[in-house]
């Protein structure tokens, strides 16, 4: 027999044929592309996806192919970078887009970010947006179009735009526009941004995407307005003369009691988050008499309702000298203030309408409405507790129930004299009937409760046994007896959820999307 020489054969190809035994049939094997033995079935996939990788480099070729060529038969002109004189500055006027009207036929300034572009081939048109909450359309043509980066504008661009504000042509959607004579692109935005969220995004892409999702129109205009009623909240305790103060957040005494305390370990001693700063400003009131704090509250109720945050900016006030009528007369109009500011003003109440186009100001008087009458009012109309009974004096009057009442009613409501074992240790008890408290709750007709508030005990005896009561040591709350002791006055007070009235005032349907960054149940992040 004459000797045979083998043949070389790729690894990635190789289907071997094996001499079997005499007698066996002949059996094929299969390799991987590093020569290991895998089965007909690996082997044929295998066959497939180089099948289909070269199938799209050659796509891939051909792509790049065309667009090289597109890219030579281009225009000359195409090319030409043209390098802008910067006028004199001190010719323009820098303005706020939402003062735009007033400066028609004059030379503006605008800086500012792209919130639309498109790019043709001799103009650029844009949307500019300056945070403001109002937007205005750009013109950039002829020499202008064709600065360095032009054609690479995109969405969320930063810009610094010089030109006259001109009436816009026939049949635009906008009244006037900016017909620029000279800009700087200040940073060009990456070109995916329209691809990390959209107006049909679920609610949690938009939360995760939040730090990028501020920047739309309402997003922007809802921080405005809630920065400026906060300011008009400001505006009406000056008025009265009130004192703000800065209260801890760091506690070790709970105020409203219950489960919903965020623990934390504050040097090796238990502390908490604070539920309230109502202690801290009843300490405060004997100082300056009548004061008011803006700061965060923490609850950890294990609650997902569109009206609740693990931590919300809660507005407080502590009031000397009163009685539970005039705490009621001075949350109403406080509350009006506020409500009647936003409808009137010239510069709020037209973006206020753009949020809210529905906005109404609240009938007055509100409607002053005890606990019992309210459970009356229930049972009345046949509506039940979730176990199918009728509702009952000392039950608690759920959020749903108590929402139908106020909507049906169609008026703000005082809900007031709550019984007294629902309710915390200090507050004062009515002296016609003990069996309730001098406390009120304000629900709004769509939105429900917004502030909680009582009367205070001032007396040290009534405070200790409302110690008793609640299970807590007296001793713990030393600092808050004194005030009993010396100098105590009949006093009140009250706790309004900013975020809550936010939604009311703006028609927002859910608590998130009035807070900057919410924290929930599920969310600490962004």
């Amino acid at each position: 027999m004459s000797d045979v020489k083998p043949v070389d054969v790729p690894v990635e190809a190789q289907q071997v044929d094996t001499i079997a035994p005499e007698g066996d049939e002949k059996k094929e094997e299969f390799f991987d592309d590093e020569g290991n033995v895998i089965t007909k079935s690996a082997y044929k996939k295998l066959q497939q996806q180089k099948a289909r990788d070269a199938k799209k480099a050659e796509q891939a070729q051909k792509h790049a192919a065309h667009m090289a060529e597109q890219q030579k038969n281009k225009k000359v002109v195409d090319d030409v970078v043209v390098e802008l004189t910067k006028p004199d500055v001190g010719q323009f006027t820098e303005i706020s887009l939402t003062k735009a009207g007033d400066f028609v036929g004059k030379k503006i300034r605008v800086r500012g970010w792209c919130a639309n572009v498109r790019i043709q081939t001799k103009n650029i048109f844009v949307e500019v947006r300056d945070g403001s909450g109002s937007t205005l359309q750009v013109v950039i043509a002829d020499d202008c179009a064709k600065i360095a980066n032009a054609k690479n504008l995109s969405k969320e661009s930063s810009v610094d735009l010089y030109g006259e504000l001109a009436p816009a042509g026939e049949g635009r959607s906008h009244a006037f526009e900016l017909q620029v004579s000279y800009w700087e692109i200040i940073h060009i935005a990456a070109s995916d941004y329209t691809n990390r969220f959209n107006d049909k995004s679920a609610a949690d892409v938009l939360l995760d995407q939040r730090h990028l999702h501020l920047r739309d129109q309402k997003e922007t205009l809802v921080l405005r307005l809630a920065s400026e009623i906060a300011y008009q909240f400001r505006t009406f305790f000056r008025q009265n003369a009130f004192t703000e103060v800065f209260p801890p957040t760091i506690v070790q005494n709970q105020v409203e009691g219950g489960s919903d305390l965020f623990q934390l370990d504050y040097f090796g001693k238990p502390a908490y988050l604070t539920q309230s700063s109502q202690l801290y400003l009843e300490a405060a009131a004997p100082a300056v008499r009548n004061t008011y704090c803006l700061v965060p509250s923490y609850r950890a109720e294990q609650s997902q309702t569109r009206r609740h945050l693990a931590s919300f900016m809660h507005l407080e006030g502590e009031l000397s000298f009163i009685d539970f009528d005039e705490l009621r007369d001075f949350i109403e109009r406080l509350v009006m203030h506020v409500f009647n500011y936003m409808a009137t003003d010239p510069e709020w109440s037209p973006l206020l309408k753009k949020v809210n186009p529905d906005f109404k100001v609240p009938e007055t008087p509100f409607v002053r409405m005890d606990y019992k009458d309210a459970i009356a009012w229930l049972c009345e109309r046949g509506i039940k507790k979730a176990d199918g009974t009728d509702f009952a004096f000392g039950d608690d009057i759920p959020e749903s129930p108590e929402r139908f009442m106020v909507d049906t009613i169609g008026k703000p409501v005082f809900l007031s004299r709550f019984p007294t074992q629902m309710k915390p240790f200090y507050m004062q008890r009515d002296a016609k009937d003990d069996q309730v408290t001098e406390s009120c709750d304000l629900l709004l007709p769509g939105v429900g409760e917004i502030v909680g508030g009582s009367m205070r005990l001032w007396d040290e005896e009534k405070l200790i046994e409302g110690y008793k009561r609640e299970g807590l040591d007296p001793n713990g709350y030393s600092w808050y007896n004194d005030m009993r002791k010396y100098g105590s006055v009949p006093h009140g007070g009250f706790g309004l959820g900013f975020e809550r009235l936010i939604c009311a005032i703006l028609g927002l349907f859910n608590i998130r999307s009035a807070t900057l960054f919410p924290r929930t149940i599920d969310r600490a992040t962004p």
